[in-house]
């Protein structure tokens, strides 16, 4: 993506480059402190690999803004990264996040469809079993792709978000 992709005048969705890393370091930083209580496995103080913005072709990372700043961002690995980690798709959002003062506003959804609309093709995205307010955003956030629930197997019980766009 070379343009930023407007979210209805209410924030943005742009692909990351190496100038971001230090935002992106801290919402990672909060975003694995979150996740740590969903499986107690999940180390909470590791970093976040520079990969993600030196792979551009497998890895796309992407900055969600709000009135110009920095809140979030979403990681979405391609064809090759997903074959690696057993998934048969083109795409798979591995994270997806937001600061808790964007939640609720319909900022991470739009981002999301966006990204979708994006990258087309087929996704898939794994979430905790226990995480049931991300559970629960994905099923509203995608109800347009008919997306489909499965039970992966995983370390943590896992419920499994695939889809086309």
């Amino acid at each position: 993506m070379t343009e930023p992709l407007d979210l209805d005048g209410e924030g943005c969705v742009r692909t990351a480059t190496a100038d971001d890393l230090p935002a992106l370091r801290g919402f990672f930083a909060d975003y694995r402190r979150t996740i740590s209580s969903f499986d107690s496995s999940i180390d909470a103080d590791a970093p976040l690999q520079a990969d993600w913005v030196e792979r551009p072709g497998d890895l796309f990372p992407f900055v969600i803004e709000h009135g110009g700043v920095p809140v979030g961002f979403a990681f979405v690995m391609g064809e090759r990264y997903a074959a690696a980690i057993g998934q048969d798709v083109q795409w798979v959002l591995y994270d997806l996040f937001v600061r808790p003062e964007q939640r609720g506003t319909g900022l991470a959804r739009r981002a999301l469809l966006a990204i979708c609309a994006q990258l087309t093709g087929t996704w898939s995205i794994d979430v905790f079993d226990a995480n049931s307010t991300a559970i629960g955003f994905y099923e509203r956030a995608l109800v347009g792709h008919a997306p489909r629930r499965t039970q992966p197997e995983a370390a943590a019980p896992m419920t499994r978000f695939s889809f086309t766009t």
